[in-house]
């Protein structure tokens, strides 16, 4: 992985030569943005989420709501 300095430095040589953007491996997206395989890990997690939520009686979209109350239909 490269550190800030080192990105900085290929950015910079990079526009001097004229070749594209630098491209991020998916380790620094991972450090630079979070975890980027969260969503992929518990697919239900979301759902689970949004009903707590819902529980706790705090704001949803109305889209979020109808899918909370059709899943909780559906238990």
């Amino acid at each position: 992985m490269r550190t800030y300095t080192e990105l900085k430095a290929e950015m910079k040589i990079r526009k001097e030569l004229g070749l594209p953007r630098l491209e991020l491996t998916p380790q620094e997206k991972a450090r630079a943005f979070g975890d980027t395989e969260w969503a992929s890990s518990n697919a239900n997690n979301r759902m689970e989420l949004m009903v707590q939520r819902f529980k706790q009686g705090l704001k949803l979209s109305k889209s979020d709501t109808k899918e909370v109350k059709q899943y909780l239909k559906g238990l």
